[in-house]
């Protein structure tokens, strides 16, 4: 059976479905409006219903409107006079203790009062003397066992400052310190507060915070204020009194509310139940007599509905059986229905079309004959593009051979053609291509829109096993329009590998004597007196990173190439600070990706970086007028006066703060008569930038104030040491810990207890960095690590000897 007779349905079978439908659609209409009488009827019951329901809320709501406001006025007052008898109280028992300097039992008496009344969820005694405030006593739901002394209010951050019972620091945010300061007298004040809990979890909590003065026994308010103006110590009794009680008394109101909702709600359903279900049981017997006579009904139309097709239903399914053997290809079909009317003029028409189709069947096979012919011997490629941008089954022989491939029929133009291109396309071109299968069987001028876009040549890339390596090719697109619409598009491909190659060899040759020119302006941009220093530096850090490449040292071929970079941007030669950074941001320490340093990358980037190199270096000789040492020739020896790496360090500095858009200024003072070896000298160099580029990327922020960075360096039995400070933000510690716990160098829980000075000798860890992506100052990403590796190499020491909020200070050490 064919597809068409597989998913065709009867013609008999629509004509009885047709009356069925009829007879059946009736008899819904005339239940409709049956089942919308009852619905009203119901929904009359049901506002009754609701109604009774509404008014028995609002008689509720109001009856706990009433409690809850009683409640909260009878506890309210109770709460407020505790807390001024507690104030007057406990004031009078510590006035001795001050004054006995008893501070060891006024501390325990806090912690009683705090441990023996529940609602008492803060206790503290402090003293304000000028701007200072001190507390003798803190205990909260947080730190019920209290705080260890000093305790310190820190106004910048508006908390006190303390450690905990496990002598861990802490900061408790208690911003109502300052306005409780101005109280003359016993003050207790409702408010809202942001209380932390046992758990640390900071909540906000409806309290009654009650404060009063402590000067001297029998003193007035007039006493106290007059202190305060003398700036003398005055000191706070403080208690924060919770009202949680009350409100769960509320709750309680608020549940018994709810319940006396429920029972209304209950007794209203129950109400409107036994009318719907009166209503229910006439609604059941309305139905059961209509489904009956429905039955009966649809049998009678079936049966008539029957009889009356088969006299309209015979010729077309002889007329059915001939379309499908013509739908099969077989076109000259005996047909032998003959009729008068619609049916009559049909079967004439299959006859004159199967004569017609039989004809023209013919025509194409000979086009389509000589069509081959004339693709399989054009010299050029010709694709057929159809409907969703797939390339047709006619296409030019030698199609296959500039594409490199024979599968190519069925494939989309994008996936054959332009995504090989050797080349990104432009952003216009790429949306172009991108909307090319959507414009078949769209208006024309969809079309117009987009062919500006298409590319003109393309860069092909052919298959490995291709004899070769790729082709240029230059497109050209010729649209075939049926009725206004899109339907077909020839896209013939002209081979212009030879002549592209040729001007690729031109423009390389150009392009190198280009590149020799802009390097020879650098070198003589650079400072006359740091150009020789400089360039035998990098010299030597060049060679050091092409032994590391080879020896596979990470730290080193980092650490060499870091240094080199900072090198050459003081030069200028971007060429070679462009080759380094690039092979840093593929081979970055990241904590998001984890990726492993790539040696093949290392392998091909030490190539590019010796080979830019070694052209620098000539054109360097050539402007020494061939003074300078040979490239690769061993350091001499000879003793380096440290004074002669000022200019260097501090063009260095300034070129890092102007590429990260920083303000500094840089000190640098040393001992006179400090000589380094040459090797000591290219060691303490390196150190000492890359610890100005960590405080100049991390430490250092961006904005108005301009930044200090200070050096002092000593010498004392043949060993120097440097003392490197900046002004900047300090060490993120916890940061630091991050990245170590990332690392696998410690666990949570040793980082959740290590101390600072532990947790900032972290910082020299290999790959330990809180930087989160490299840029062109800070390097790979890699941290401190290389800095210790390179000192521990020469014999030298490195520690971090301060930092806060207002700086860090580094201090390295080693022989000269």
């Amino acid at each position: 059976m064919s597809q068409l007779n597989k998913t065709m349905k009867p013609l008999r079978t629509k004509l009885l479905i047709n009356n069925v439908l009829t007879v059946l659609i009736s008899f819904l209409v005339f239940g409709v409006l049956l089942g919308y009488a009852m619905f009203r009827l119901s929904a009359g019951l049901e506002r009754f219903s609701s109604e009774r329901t509404q008014a028995e809320k609002a008689n509720l709501g109001s009856i706990s409107s009433e409690n809850i406001g009683r409640v909260r006025e009878i506890y309210g007052a109770a709460l407020e006079s505790k807390g001024l008898k507690l104030l007057k109280k406990d004031s009078a028992s510590l006035v001795g203790m001050i004054e006995d300097n008893s501070f060891s039992e006024l501390r325990r008496f806090l912690e009683k009062t705090f441990n023996d009344d529940g609602e008492i969820i803060q206790a503290s005694f402090f003293t304000a003397e000028r701007s200072e405030i001190k507390a003798w006593a803190f205990h909260s739901r947080q730190y019920p066992k209290g705080l260890e002394l000093p305790i310190e209010y820190q106004r910048a951050t508006s908390s006190w400052k303390a450690k905990d019972v496990t002598g861990r620091l802490v900061f408790v945010w208690d911003p109502e310190i300052l306005r409780l300061l101005s109280v003359n007298g016993p003050v207790v004040k409702l408010g809202k507060l942001e209380l932390a809990d046992a758990a640390g979890h900071t909540v906000p909590t409806l309290v009654y915070d009650c404060v009063i003065p402590i000067f001297r026994r029998g003193s007035l308010p007039a006493d106290i204020a007059q202190a305060r103006k003398r700036h003398e110590s005055i000191g706070y009794l403080r208690y924060v009194l919770s009202l949680e009680r009350m409100e769960r008394t509320i709750q309680d109101e608020k549940a018994a509310l709810e319940a006396g909702l429920q029972r209304a709600q209950a007794q209203s359903e129950l109400a409107a139940g036994l009318g719907r279900k009166e209503l229910r049981a006439l609604v059941s017997k309305i139905l059961i007599l209509m489904l009956i006579g429905m039955g009966f009904v649809l049998v009678l139309a079936y049966v008539f509905s029957w009889i009356s097709s088969s006299r309209v239903t015979r010729p077309v399914l002889q007329l059915t059986h001939v379309a499908e053997r013509m739908a099969a290809g077989e076109y000259q079909q005996p047909i032998s229905v003959e009729s008068d009317d619609e049916l009559g003029i049909l079967a004439g028409a299959f006859r004159e079309m199967g004569v017609a189709i039989t004809r023209r069947d013919d025509e194409i096979r000979k086009a389509e004959r000589q069509l081959a012919e004339i693709f399989g011997a054009v010299p050029v490629g010709i694709l057929s593009i159809g409907a969703g941008g797939l390339v047709q089954d006619k296409y030019s022989g030698y199609t296959e051979w500039l594409l490199g491939s024979q599968k190519i029929s069925g494939e989309s133009i994008s996936a054959l053609l332009f995504s090989k291109s050797a080349e990104p396309f432009s952003p216009g071109a790429s949306e172009a291509i991108a909307g090319l299968p959507g414009a078949f069987g769209k208006p024309e001028i969809n079309w117009e829109m987009i062919k500006f876009f298409l590319p003109s040549e393309i860069h092909f890339v052919l298959p490995p096993k291709h004899p070769d390596k790729d082709h240029y090719f230059g497109l050209i697109y010729q649209p075939i329009f049926q009725e206004g619409a899109l339907v077909r598009l020839l896209v013939v491909l002209e081979d212009r590998t030879g002549v592209m190659r040729a001007q690729l060899e031109i423009k390389e040759a150009n392009l190198h004597k280009d590149k020799s020119v802009l390097r020879l302006m650098q070198l003589r941009k650079a400072r006359p007196d740091t150009l020789g220093q400089i360039m035998n530096e990098i010299a030597t850090l060049i060679e050091r990173f092409g032994r590391a490449v080879v020896g596979k040292d990470e730290g080193q071929v980092r650490m060499a190439l870091h240094s080199v970079k900072g090198n050459t941007r003081i030069l200028g030669l971007t060429f070679l600070t462009d080759l380094i950074h690039g092979f840093e941001m593929k081979n970055a320490v990241n904590e998001v990706d984890h990726r492993a340093f790539n040696w093949s990358s290392a392998q091909e980037a030490a190539k590019a970086i010796q080979e830019e190199w070694r052209e620098s270096w000539a054109l360097f000789q050539a402007v020494s007028g061939g003074h300078g040492p040979a490239l690769g020739a061993p350091a001499d020896g000879g003793a380096v006066p440290l004074a002669s790496l000022e200019n260097v360090i501090r063009q260095r500095t300034l070129e890092s703060a102007r590429l990260l858009k920083k303000e500094v200024d840089v000190h640098f003072v040393s001992s006179p008569g400090i000589a380094l070896s040459t090797s000591a000298s290219q060691a303490f160099s390196e150190v000492l930038l890359h610890l100005i580029n960590n405080s100049l990327s991390h430490g250092l922020v961006s904005g108005e104030k301009r930044g200090q960075i200070s050096i002092a360096v000593t010498e004392l039995n043949q060993v120097i040491t440097c003392d490197l400070a900046d002004d900047g933000s300090g060490i993120n510690v916890e940061a630091v810990k991050a990245s170590a716990v990332a690392k696998g160098l410690i666990t949570p829980a040793q980082a959740e207890v290590m101390p600072t000075e532990q947790a900032l000798d972290l910082v020299f860890a290999t790959g330990v960095s809180v930087k989160q992506r490299p840029d062109q100052v800070s390097g790979m990403g890699i941290g401190l690590g290389s800095v210790r590796s390179r000192l521990e190499a020469v014999g030298g020491t490195i520690h971090v000897a301060e930092t806060s909020s207002l700086g860090t200070r580094f201090v390295f050490t080693m022989r000269i």
